[in-house]
């Protein structure tokens, strides 16, 4: 079963420093496609699984923390009201 990413969460496009104090949590399709892969290898599979994701067709979503912050509460409140 293949699962499309949600486009709410992405990668976001940061300085390894980062990546290390959030846990590697700009990683999140890596962090869903390789569930026993040790976070700080993440980074290595971005470019295999960015490459699959178009091969397909899938998207795979990149952009800065907060413009993903704020596509994913407006995901949010859309999908609250009725």
């Amino acid at each position: 079963m293949v699962r499309t990413p949600d486009p709410g969460f992405g990668e976001h496009r940061r300085r390894p420093p980062f990546h290390v104090l959030s846990g590697n949590l700009g990683h999140q399709i890596e962090h869903h496609a390789f569930l026993d892969l040790p976070s700080n290898r993440y980074a290595e599979a971005a470019p295999r699984v960015r490459e699959i994701c178009a091969r397909y067709g899938l998207p795979y979503v990149t952009g800065p923390l907060r413009r993903q912050y704020a596509s994913m509460w407006g995901r949010v409140l859309r999908h609250a009201l009725p």
